[in-house]
């Protein structure tokens, strides 16, 4: 964790707001998904992008 530590601590705090969850949500199942079926990687962020554009379209 030591190698780790440095970068942490220069990160930003981020503050949970009402697309929070839920986004993180969708990540968790179309990320599981990809790794089930051997996805690509890009393919599984593009999934997961039209997701949260289908289901927040106020979101840019």
């Amino acid at each position: 964790m030591k190698v780790y530590y440095k970068t942490v601590k220069n990160l930003p705090p981020i503050q949970p707001d009402k697309y929070s969850e839920e986004i993180l949500g969708l990540w968790r199942k179309v990320a599981k998904e990809g790794i089930t079926n051997g996805t690509e990687y890009n393919s599984v962020v593009a999934t997961f992008t039209e997701q949260v554009r289908n289901a927040f379209p106020e979101l840019q």
